[in-house]
């Protein structure tokens, strides 16, 4: 087991899924914030709006391959940009967070969703003198570029000393496909601090390749409740039949929603051995109904 939960800033970026009431703002930083499943609602939130004609036009050309040294090709795409579009450059380097209804910072605009502004961003992430928050609303906002960016973010985990900035990479990677988003991940769930490796359990269990995330998820159940949470849901998602044996064990869980992931994870993984399960008696006579109503959900089939 490792070490307690530490707190991290109190501040967050993208959206908060509804734990914090409209009038009085949580800005207290969960990893929960970073779910996939509550990512539609991000669109939603209020922002100012801009005329098309207001805004600064990009670069007509996207960025190059990135090669091997990712530095040097930051520095010619920052280069190539400030030329052909340097309005919109200026732009992206200084566009402020906007605060969603919970409070929570994140960048948003229409010229953050071209692949050029990855490398502008990450740009900005290296050289600008701004807060942990406003860093986490900037490497998180590289999802939007949809740009090339994974590899760059493998080896800035292992360097950033804020856990509220690393929360900020790895929430950037639930999108992104390939070799280098898993590495990326797969760094994040070993992170020293646990907010971290909360967010890299659920984005796991939402990326198009998490299943091959399976041993450092199955791991994860071993982690602290939090953590086992998230990776007991992402396991389900990925229909993971390796880690049927750890999620049985955590059937016995002192936390009820744990009990609930668990079991509705072994229930979507291999639905005919839910139904065998010597704890199924028990469960469907659970204290928290929610356990009790799945459990007998199963045992009715």
């Amino acid at each position: 087991m490792r070490t307690p939960m530490i707190t991290l800033l109190s501040l967050a970026l993208l959206v908060a899924t509804g734990c914090a009431e409209e009038s009085e703002p949580s800005t207290t930083l969960r990893a929960t914030e970073f779910e996939p499943a509550a990512l539609p609602q991000a669109a939603k939130a209020p922002v100012a709006s801009v005329a098309a004609a207001e805004l600064p036009t990009p670069p007509s050309v996207g960025p190059t391959a990135m090669p091997d040294a990712w530095q040097p090709w930051v520095e010619a795409e920052v280069a190539r940009v400030q030329v052909e579009a340097p309005q919109w450059f200026e732009h992206v380097m200084t566009v402020a967070p906007k605060r969603t209804r919970s409070g929570f910072a994140r960048l948003v605009g229409p010229e953050l969703e071209d692949p050029s502004a990855a490398p502008v961003l990450l740009h900005r992430y290296l050289t600008a003198d701004e807060s942990p928050e406003v860093k986490a609303a900037v490497v998180a906002a590289l999802t939007r570029t949809r740009g090339d960016y994974a590899r760059v973010l493998a080896e800035l985990l292992t360097t950033e000393p804020d856990a509220l900035v690393r929360v900020g990479m790895v929430s950037s990677l639930r999108r992104v496909p390939g070799p280098d988003a898993i590495a990326a991940i797969e760094v994040a769930l070993a992170d020293a601090d646990p907010q971290v490796r909360e967010t890299a359990a659920n984005i796991a269990g939402r990326h198009p390749e998490g299943a091959s995330l399976a041993a450092p998820l199955i791991d994860a159940l071993d982690d602290l409740p939090a953590i086992q949470l998230a990776a007991a849901r992402s396991l389900g998602y990925l229909r993971v039949p390796s880690a049927t044996a750890a999620l049985t064990g955590l059937l016995a869980s002192a936390d009820a929603d744990l009990r609930l992931a668990s079991l509705q994870a072994i229930d979507r993984i291999d639905p005919e051995l839910a139904e065998g399960l010597s704890q199924l008696a028990t469960l469907t006579a659970d204290p928290d109904p929610k356990v009790a109503r799945a459990a007998q959900k199963i045992a009715a089939r």
